[in-house]
């Protein structure tokens, strides 16, 4: 480190074998920063050959070292942006560098993350900047190494920036190949990449990466023009190597979804070399290829036919396997199918896995149109030699068949099994009549007499109930059943037969013994009760007892489904009430179910009284609030004000807030009915206790539960309600409390912040008439600095002066003074100031006076205070009336406003303005006289113009949008000689929905924008009649306007023309705005369109055309 005052010495100990890599970085950093002492010409490019030749370096000696180095990576990436100025010589240097394979060893070799992030970020950098030569072989290892790279950062979005650079990377090298050269580079991607590919995709969490190692991998496996070198590959990789089960099931999903639909044979190729090796995965691989819905040969499949059902024993038969052959092939569940049904027998322990089986054989012969033999052959044989073909489960799969049959077949099959063996009749005529129930009418009708014909047999066998309910659904009173053979029954069909004839009106009762026969089936049908209640709640309502509804309830509660449709059925619902209160410490979730308006009084006082007896959790406390809803003023949380005390004594920090509002409720719900005498008992009662607490010594508590209950007693009682007997109590407890909260806040030192905080908004709650503003300004004097600097007591303190300070000049000049202080701090209330100035307004002259002092104020405003001073300005414009004469400082208030703009880019601040300005055109709309829309005008465009400098672009665009619909709703008589004025406030806000402007805005994809647009041309050329307009001439006002308007329409429409053609409008924005502007064809004449097409260029007239016709096909009113 000696020698580095001389270019000699210091280019010597940079090439030094010797020193160490952090000293030989430093000093090249040094002589890049000219910290040296030096004259060395080319001293960049200097260190960038230095540092090319040494990151090079294979070795495993100390040069070789030199790229693990994050602080090698840094130097090299200063010296690239150092040597900017020098390209072409930089670009020679660079070509020595070789970037792919040094990435390789890193991403093979090091574990730094910053070094890998360093490296990325140079190969960004030089693939944007020059050029990186990448052969195939360098690109597969490349590709390789980084998507076999352990611990990958957890930063997706960056290792999506380098998945991104090492796909471009292989791209631009797979473009350069020849045909030979792509089969060579096929093989070799298969061989190094394929497999590890996959692995990534499905160990790897990085999901955003995963998309594009995905395409990658079926852009290169699956290519149109390589796809015939995929088997011969797959078959030598997995002879060479042995591969795990998810790898290929996931190779084979992507093989069968990119190439089925025109390359089957390749899948079953595929499949073939796969299941050879490993036939373990031939389920997996058959199912994939089953679901992909597309045609496979059936020389294939008769393949593995023979391989898994024809040459194997019945009971080594994986049934799996044979579900997905006959699902592929409907030919072989239809033709070669013949042995399960007469082989197989229950008591094999097989049903579960082989009546899938049978389901998918039928949906074969309905594939194949050989249902008719199903039906009177195959099935018949099967149903003799195993019940399991004549389950529930098999029977509803055969009657979702029944519809495909045409009314001649159908009725031929029925015809047929007549003359069948009657052990087969009850699930055959089972299927035919379920199915008729979602079949076409015709269908019904067509076989109608067939079925009818028989009345008498199928009312002859006792297991034919679901026939008979079928029927029944099929072809109502028309099938009938003798009274006899309706005897109670256990058979579920039974019972849906008698529901259907009281359905029908064909009996009128259902019998104390039905129900208990009804009880003991359900037991066996447990998990059908959702189903059950959908299709007969009004049966069970109407014929069934209490007594059997509740124990039915007990059964089913956790499958109803409560709607509107249940709680109209009286009965059940007092039976759900009732199950509740049997139990209600369990049942307490149902409550919320139902209705409140369900309810009667004495069980709103049962569910609350045992409600408060419950451990008062916030599920709890929630059901008691919303049973509170409708009060019954029974219970005794309504009718004893000590249980009042108890709910707020036990509150905790969880459960605070809905207490209260609970105790809010009851207070106001007697309040309301409070002229009835026991209510009026209770209230005076209340209102003693409460009293009583805070005379006493032990009122010292802030929050003690009769402290809170005065406040929320004072803070939702309005006096005029209260009667003569209780006016006296309220008004002494307005003053006990008023002075309960000054000698505790006069002993302020001794009070926490939030305990302050609580007296002080306790104070403005409630005692506006029992507090002057000398007691105020006695405790306010007392608390220390730190106390008023909390913002929630600065707000307090702010509105408690506002309800107790003299409305004189002074005291509102103090007032906005406060206001300003506070309010840059974002303190006060606005609506507090708002109704201040409301209550000053009352008296004309001193509103004015203050006023004036005001507006005199704006002509220099602090910029710390143009906040507030805008908010005062918005609160004085809100409270002025017509008696305070205020028109000039008005006009001075919407000049500040123009000002402020000018000089702010505060987003809230503007959009505080124009919501204002919106809002005062409606309820003020007598302020507005011509200059001040004019001036309102001149805001809006303040307003846009200054758009792109702002963050809420959109709603500050909508805002503008809706002031100006206002305007043109509102005042439009006031302005119809300013249409020019208009229309370039319009024009101002069609610009900046425009792609491709000097100033863009994010306005010009924004679709809620452009609606916006729209909403106003419609506004603007649909003008509405006044309202008391007397028609003493011919004309209407409207048409009056729109003959105003005509004049100045073609400008707009040329200007939005040009627009479109200059810098064009998006898809979304075009399309939100195109029906505003077909609007103004509407209003147009034929002279003024001519006047557009005259003043418009080629292009323009072209535009134009288009638009007109577009208008005449989709925007123009056509009374047809």
């Amino acid at each position: 480190m000696s020698n580095l005052d001389t270019a000699e010495g210091v280019t010597k100990f940079l090439r030094s074998k010797d020193a160490s890599l952090a000293d030989i970085v430093s000093t090249a950093s040094s002589l890049l920063d000219d910290l040296l002492d030096i004259y060395l010409p080319g001293k960049k490019l200097f260190v960038l050959n230095l540092l090319c030749d040494r990151l090079n370096d294979k070795s495993n000696g100390k040069f070789g070292k030199w790229k693990f180095d994050i602080n090698v990576w840094k130097l090299f990436i200063k010296t690239w942006e150092e040597l900017s100025h020098d390209k072409l010589e930089r670009e020679k240097s660079i070509q020595k560098l070789k970037i792919i394979e040094i990435a390789v060893i890193l991403l093979n070799q090091s574990h730094d993350n910053e070094v890998l992030e360093a490296m990325f970020q140079f190969l960004e950098i030089l693939l944007k900047e020059s050029h990186i030569e990448a052969d195939e072989n360098l690109a597969v290892q490349l590709l390789k190494s980084f998507i076999e790279h352990k611990d990958m950062l957890a930063d997706q979005e960056k290792v999506l920036t380098w998945t991104e650079l090492v796909r471009d990377i292989y791209t631009r090298a797979a473009l350069k190949l020849t045909l030979e050269g792509s089969k060579k580079f096929y093989n070799k991607f298969f061989e190094e990449c394929g497999f590890s590919l996959i692995r990534f995709l499905l160990e790897s969490n990085q999901q955003l990466s995963s998309s594009i190692v995905e395409e990658l991998l079926i852009q290169r496996v699956f290519d149109e023009e390589s796809i015939q070198y995929f088997q011969s590959n797959l078959e030598r990789a997995l002879k060479k190597q042995e591969v795990d089960a998810g790898i290929l099931i996931y190779l084979y999903q992507i093989t069968v979804d990119q190439l089925a639909a025109k390359h089957m044979k390749i899948c079953e190729e595929t499949y073939s070399i796969i299941s050879s090796k490993y036939p373990s995965l031939s389920e997996k691989l058959l199912s994939i290829l089953a679901s992909s819905n597309n045609t496979i040969s059936h020389e294939f499949i008769e393949s593995i036919y023979k391989t898994e059902i024809a040459d194997k024993n019945f009971k080594d038969l994986n049934w799996a396997m044979v579900k997905y052959i006959f699902e592929i092939d409907s030919e072989l569940a239809s033709k070669k199918s013949g042995f399960l049904f007469k082989t197989y027998q229950s008591h094999f322990g097989l049903d579960d896995k082989v009546l899938p089986v049978g389901k998918v054989i039928v949906d074969g012969y309905l594939k194949n149109r050989e249902l008719v033999e199903f039906f009177t052959k195959i099935w018949p044989r099967a149903i003799k030699r195993d019940e399991l073909w004549e389950s529930d489960s098999f029977i509803d799969k055969v009657a979702e068949t029944v519809k495909s049959f045409s009314g001649k077949q159908l009725k031929n099959v029925i015809e047929t099994c007549y003359s069948l063996e009657l052990e087969c009749h009850r699930a055959i005529f089972m299927a035919i009549t379920k199915g008729l129930t979602s079949s076409p009418v015709r269908l019904v009708e067509a076989v109608k007499p067939t079925l009818l014909d028989q009345n008498e047999y199928f009312n002859s066998k006792e297991n034919f109930w679901g026939i008979r309910y079928y029927l029944l659904c099929c072809f109502g009173k028309e099938f009938s059943i003798p009274d006899r053979i309706l005897k109670p029954d256990i058979d579920l069909y039974y019972h849906y037969t008698v529901f259907r004839l009281l359905e029908l009106r064909v009996i009128t009762d259902y019998s104390k013994s039905n129900q208990e026969y009804f009880m003991a089936t359900i037991k066996d049908h447990l998990g059908s009760f959702t189903k059950m209640f959908r299709r007969w709640l009004v049966i069970f309502n109407h014929f069934f007892d209490r007594e059997t509804l509740s124990k039915l309830l007990a059964l089913a509660h956790n499958q109803i489904v409560f709607n509107d449709v249940f709680f109209e059925q009286t009965k059940l619902t007092t039976a759900l009430i009732k199950f509740i209160l049997d139990d209600i410490v369990e049942r307490v979730p149902l409550l919320h179910k139902i209705p409140i308006v369900c309810f009667n009084k004495s069980q709103k006082k049962k569910i609350l009284n045992n409600l408060m007896e419950l451990d008062l959790s916030k599920e709890v406390l929630e059901t008691i609030k919303y049973m509170l809803l409708q009060p019954s003023l029974l219970s005794k949380l309504e009718i004893d004000s000590s249980n009042l005390l108890k709910l707020l004594k036990a509150a905790d920090r969880n459960t605070r807030d809905i207490k209260q509002d609970i105790v809010k409720t009851v207070w106001k719900n007697n309040i309301q009915q409070v002229k009835r005498e026991d209510i009026e008992d209770y209230v005076l009662d209340t209102l003693a206790n409460v009293n009583k607490h805070l005379s006493s010594k032990e009122a010292h508590v802030i929050d003690a539960p009769e402290t809170e209950l005065a406040l929320i007693i004072l803070s939702n009682t309005h006096e005029e309600v209260l009667t003569q007997g209780i006016a006296p109590s309220y008004a002494e407890l307005k003053k006990n409390f008023t002075m309960y909260c000054i000698d505790n806040l006069n002993k302020g030192s001794r009070k926490s912040v939030p305990e302050i905080a609580w007296l002080i908004r306790a104070l403005v709650v409630c005692s506006s008439d029992t507090l002057n503003y000398e007691d105020v300004k006695v405790f306010l004097s007392g608390l220390g600095g730190r106390t008023l600097s909390d913002k929630a007591i600065q707000s307090a303190v702010f509105e408690l002066i506002c309800q107790t300070i003299p409305i004189d000049y002074r005291g509102v000049v103090y007032v906005l003074s406060l206001f300003t202080a506070l309010k840059s701090e974002g303190t006060p209330e606005y609506n507090c100031l708002v109704d201040f100035l409301k209550k000053v307004a009352t008296n004309p002259e001193l509103f004015l006076q203050v006023y004036q002092f005001f507006v005199k104020s704006l002509r220099d405003v602090p910029v710390e205070f143009t906040g507030s001073f805008v908010q005062i300005s918005c609160a004085l414009l809100d409270a002025t009336t017509k008696e305070t004469n205020s028109a000039a400082c008005n006009a001075a208030s919407f000049s500040f406003f123009i000002d402020t703009m000018k000089k702010s880019d505060d987003d809230d601040m503007i959009l505080f303005i124009l919501s204002n300005l919106r809002d005062l055109l409606t309820s003020k709309a007598w302020m507005f006289n011509q200059y001040l829309l004019e001036t309102t005008f001149v805001i809006i465009n303040r307003a846009i113009r200054g758009l792109p400098d702002l963050k809420k672009q959109e709603d500050v665009y909508i805002l503008a949008s809706q002031v100006m619909s206002h305007i043109l709703l509102y005042h439009r008589f006031k302005i119809a000689t300013r249409h020019h004025l208009i229309l370039n406030v319009v024009s101002s806000l069609l610009e900046p929905l425009a792609n491709g402007r000097t100033q863009s805005t994010a306005l010009s994809t924004n679709e809620n924008a452009g609606a916006a647009y729209a909403r106003l041309l419609s506004n603007l050329c649909e003008p509405i009649e006044r309202v008391g307009d007397k028609m003493t001439h011919l004309t209407t006002s409207a048409n009056y306007f729109k003959k105003i308007l005509r004049r100045h329409l073609p400008v707009l429409l040329s200007n939005y023309i040009h627009f479109s053609l200059k810098y064009t409008f998006s898809r979304v924005v075009n399309d939100a705005i195109i029906l505003g502007v077909y609007s103004i064809f509407d209003v147009l004449s034929q002279a003024e369109l001519r006047t557009v097409n005259a003043s418009l260029d080629y292009g323009g007239r072209s535009l134009y055309k288009t638009l007109y016709n577009d208008y005449k096909d989709h925007g123009k009113w056509k009374d047809n």
